[in-house]
């Protein structure tokens, strides 16, 4: 554990996995999860980012790979009055292309007196897709995404 790491502030944040199957073998397999995240103060948004992994630079991909796994745990414990949305979709990766395949809306907030309060998944809206092709297309040029069905 990292010296003055205080685990107390970190208890109360979620920690979320989410798992696909799919009966193709081989490049069948190969998906993608891209994540955007929004940070709202009473309701109105104040910024939102691609969530991008640093090990897949120049992608907007939160993670790719055979029947991937998503796991994410955030935590701010210094960020208070605030919540945190993240909208995470599974898609397909062409060259330089995502579409979606299925996406859910995730979180918390944080209340003034420290407490944080847990944003239960649930199935995403089409504006959420619609909020990361927007993103995608502004932050990444270079890559396209597909409409949502």
């Amino acid at each position: 554990m990292a010296k003055n790491f205080d685990a107390e502030a970190f208890k109360g944040f979620p920690v979320l996995t989410a798992e696909m199957t799919f009966p193709g073998e081989g490049p069948a397999g190969w998906f993608g999860w891209i994540q955007l995240i929004r940070h709202l103060r009473g309701g109105q948004p104040i910024d939102e980012q691609i969530d991008a992994n640093p090990l897949l630079a120049g992608t907007p991909l939160y993670l790719e790979g055979y029947h991937p796994t998503f796991a994410d745990a955030p935590a701010n414990p210094d960020h208070l009055d605030l919540d945190w949305i993240a909208d995470a979709y599974l898609v397909s990766i062409g060259p330089r292309r995502l579409t979606p395949i299925i996406g859910f809306t995730w979180g918390y907030r944080r209340f003034l007196d420290d407490h944080t309060e847990l944003i239960e998944p649930e199935m995403a809206t089409a504006n959420a897709w619609d909020r990361i092709r927007t993103r995608v297309q502004h932050d990444f040029p270079d890559w396209s995404t597909d409409a949502s069905d």
